[in-house]
């Protein structure tokens, strides 16, 4: 399975958006990525596969794919034609809480629904059919009008219950014992952080507090500061110049190759393939 990098399709604005036509014999592998994935159908029949379901839409609908749900993408008859949208909601919330929770909701792979067919959504097409123009005509102010559109998709997915705020994840009363560690975790992230001192945070023993974490996390604390780490050295990919080896240092790594190794496990590539494709001169 791969595990796709997204590259943004504008400057400053971190969205994919392409316009796709495909044929019956069309095929993409099984890939998941970090962003929601948006398929506005706007000609024939699109099949998308999660598991072992199977979900077909056709011209006027849209298919909602959540983050990291593998999946693949397939013509159910003929040829289609489709806007592709993709981005990562977290980059549109600037809630600290909601930053912790998105975090954990990518570390555990939860997803409220993780693939859903959206039929009678015309105020969503119309949304994604704005932002496609916007992205094609690049006229005076392009971008904030496709910042907008995305905004609105989010909202639309909100209000019929389709994504969920991640801050549900934060009242399950396994995170909120943990929270002030989780907090302190994202505020300290670039230095150590011994299992004594996290430990301290909750004025509970190490034993006790590696219990608490895996019964709330379903992982061990290394684990979870190593992937806040590597989602923190990602925006320095994106917005800075920064060297390889300096990111590794503001994030926390001592060594670069335990970075590279890190980095290569939880994204499925290494942080100069990661760079390329994000970068504006990618798209």
């Amino acid at each position: 399975m791969k595990n796709e990098i997204v590259a943004a399709s504008l400057p400053n604005t971190r969205v994919h958006i392409s316009y796709q036509k495909t044929k019956v014999n069309y095929l993409c592998r099984v890939h998941l990525h970090d962003e929601i994935e948006l398929l506005r159908v706007v000609e024939g029949k699109l099949k998308c596969v999660v598991g072992d379901d199977e979900y077909f839409a056709d011209a006027g609908e849209v298919i909602f794919v959540n983050s990291r749900v593998p999946h693949l993408v397939t013509v159910a008859e003929g040829k289609t034609e489709q806007i592709l949208v993709q981005y990562r909601i977290d980059d549109y919330i600037d809630n600290s809480h909601s930053k912790i929770g998105t975090v954990l909701a990518r570390f555990s792979e939860y997803t409220d629904r993780q693939c859903f067919v959206l039929q009678n959504c015309k105020e969503l097409c119309d949304s994604i059919d704005l932002m496609y123009r916007e992205f094609i005509n690049k006229d005076t102010g392009y971008e904030e009008y496709v910042k907008s559109q995305i905004y609105s998709t989010i909202a639309y997915l909100s209000r019929y219950k389709i994504i969920e705020n991640n801050n549900k994840m934060l009242t399950k009363p396994s995170i909120v014992r943990i929270m002030p560690a989780l907090e302190y975790i994202d505020e300290n992230y670039a230095k150590e952080i011994s299992l004594e001192e996290i430990s301290g945070v909750l004025n509970v023993n190490s034993s006790y507090f590696c219990r608490l974490f895996k019964a709330a996390t379903g992982s061990s604390f290394c684990e979870y500061l190593n992937f806040v780490r590597i989602s923190k050295s990602e925006k320095l990919f994106k917005d800075s110049k920064k060297s390889i080896m300096e990111i590794s240092l503001d994030v926390g790594f001592a060594s670069v190759t335990y970075f590279n190794r890190m980095f290569r496990k939880i994204k499925g590539c290494t942080p100069s393939v990661y760079r390329k494709a994000v970068s504006a001169d990618a798209v």
